[in-house]
C-alpha cells in the first residue's frame, strides 16, 4: 500500500464501522488521495467534487481512477479564479471529467455514490498537493449525502459551465 493510502487507512480504521469518521492530516495526504482511498472502499461510483482550487496532480489522479474503472462520472465545481488563473488545467480537466462548472466557491466536498454507498467528505483541503494541517469528516449516511448532493447540483446549475469550445 502506498504511503499516503496507509496514512489514510490508519486514520480511518480507528473508527471503522462508524457512520461518521473524523480524519486529520499533518501534510500526509491530499483530497484527491482521500478520494482514491474511498473509491477503493466503495468500488466504482459516480463522484462530485467541489474545491477552491485544483492542480495537475489531482487531475492526473482522476484520470487514473477512471482508467481503473473506479469513476463512472465525475462532476466538478470550482471557484471562478480557476478559470482566470488555470485555463490550461481546465482544458486538461475538461477531457477527463463529465462536466466542469465555476462559481464563487470555497467549499471542499467529495460525494461518492453507487448502489451500496453514499459517502460524503466535508473538509478543509483543496484538490492539490498538500503539505498543510487539514481536517475532514467522512459521513456514510445517505441523508447526509442527499443534503450535499442537492446543494452541489444547485450550485452547478447556477454556475458557469465550462465548454470545450471556450479553449479554441
Amino acid at each position: 500500500m502506498q504511503k499516503h493510502l496507509q496514512k489514510i487507512h490508519e486514520a480511518v480504521s480507528k473508527f471503522e464501522g462508524q457512520p461518521v469518521i473524523p480524519v486529520s492530516s499533518d501534510g500526509d495526504w491530499s483530497m484527491h488521495q482521500l478520494l482514491e482511498y474511498l473509491l477503493g472502499v466503495s468500488g466504482p461510483a459516480k463522484v462530485w467534487i467541489s474545491s477552491f482550487s485544483i492542480t495537475e496532480v489531482a487531475i492526473r489522479s482522476f484520470l487514473q481512477l477512471q482508467e481503473k474503472g473506479l469513476v463512472s462520472e465525475l462532476h466538478c465545481l470550482f471557484d471562478l479564479t480557476v478559470k482566470r488563473h488555470k485555463i490550461g488545467l481546465l482544458f486538461f480537466l475538461h477531457n477527463v471529467v463529465s462536466d466542469v462548472v465555476v462559481t464563487k466557491c470555497h467549499a471542499k466536498l467529495i460525494l461518492i455514490q453507487n448502489e451500496k454507498y453514499s459517502i460524503t467528505v466535508v473538509g478543509s483541503a483543496n484538490f492539490n498537493v498538500n503539505d498543510k494541517k487539514e481536517v475532514a469528516v467522512i459521513h456514510f449516511e445517505s441523508w447526509f449525502f442527499d443534503f450535499y448532493l442537492e446543494i452541489i447540483q444547485q450550485w452547478m446549475e447556477s454556475g458557469i459551465k465550462i465548454q470545450p469550445d471556450e479553449f479554441v
